[in-house]
């Protein structure tokens, strides 16, 4: 079965998954992205680039990251049009972040007229096959990360024992919860990525690094040496990139109890229940087995490659059936 030719959009400058899922799919990873502090005018913006794309372009396979709802709009406006298929990259946020999840019913509504979509667990799958949506589970594909003379930032240059914590300061991320158990590990350092308000660093312990953004080469030589690597959300259902980053480099990982986490991870992480207590107490225990951990998270990167090229081939051929499907259909 052939693959359909065609092209990924993410409204954002540029994203990990949405990469991978371009390279998975077969398809053409492009990033759409304007200049305007008015949110209006930024996705008008953004809607008539996608259009000026996807006319020249002329794909027959549409692959667009959700959130935001709008963005999807831009891709369906064409299908309806061209006969493509609308192959939905949904994150946890349309689901469940208040900001986006109005729109859930008319993203679901709208895939299942027009494709289908693609989660990263279980339980969003179900949610979409629930609304009567063609889904397919795709984890974050993993590339190993290995430091090949990559320098740390100059921020965390000098650190001996450190947690990485990669932070957007995001509503869902435990912020205050992460820097009072910084406060309570007198002897670890605690390395925060992302660009955080004055009023965080202002509050933060003396252990506590900010780095600010830092390139690709800087998070990869941070994650090798890190002792750990924290992915933290209050949001349900959510897998974290930062998670798998971790197995990427093979680095000991604290994360959330949650159900769908537990089930990609099994016994090879560490899980906090996001209090400061126990977020202090898992990374104290983190640095003191380190010997333990870092194997099992070697152990799962091994599986999860090996099983990649499988998964691959499986999404490539649903994709090309979805296409297949949505055609008769519509002849």
């Amino acid at each position: 079965m052939n693959a359909p030719t065609g092209l990924s959009i993410s409204w954002i400058r540029s994203h990990r998954r949405s990469r991978e899922i371009a390279e998975v799919v077969g398809v053409t990873p492009h990033f759409i992205r304007a200049d305007s502090r008015l949110l209006p005018l930024r996705y008008l913006r953004q809607h008539f680039a996608t259009k000026r794309l996807l006319k020249r372009e002329r794909p027959t396979v549409v692959v667009v990251m959700q959130p935001p709802p709008i963005a999807l709009l831009s891709a369906v406006s064409y299908a309806r049009k061209s006969g493509a298929i609308v192959v939905g990259d949904l994150h946890s946020g349309v689901f469940f972040d208040p900001k986006w999840r109005w729109a859930r019913r008319w993203v679901l509504r709208m895939l299942r007229r027009h494709g289908g979509a693609l989660v990263p667990n279980s339980e969003l799958a179900t949610m979409c096959a629930d609304a009567g949506v063609e889904v397919f589970v795709s984890h974050g594909w993993i590339t190993p990360a290995v430091n090949q003379g990559e320098e740390r930032p100059a921020a965390a240059a000098d650190l001996d024992t450190f947690i990485l914590v990669p932070f957007t300061y995001a509503a869902d991320e435990p912020v205050d919860e992460v820097l009072e158990a910084a406060s309570m590990t007198a002897n670890i350092s605690w390395v925060l990525t992302g660009r955080p308000p004055a009023a965080v660093v202002q509050r933060a312990p003396s252990n506590v690094v900010f780095t600010g953004f830092v390139s690709d080469s800087e998070f990869k030589a941070l994650q090798v040496e890190a002792r750990a690597i924290l992915a933290l959300t209050k949001q349900a259902s959510t897998m974290q990139s930062a998670g798998y980053e971790a197995v990427a480099s093979a680095t000991p990982l604290i994360t959330v109890s949650e159900a769908v986490i537990q089930e990609y991870f099994g016994e090879n992480a560490i899980y906090t229940d996001l209090t400061p207590g126990d977020l202090a107490t898992s990374a104290l225990r983190v640095v003191e087995e380190h010997a333990v951990w870092q194997p099992r998270m070697a152990a799962l990167r091994d599986a999860v490659m090996t099983s990649q090229p499988r998964v691959a081939e499986e999404i490539r051929q649903w994709v090309a059936r979805t296409a297949q499907q949505e055609g008769q259909v519509r002849r």
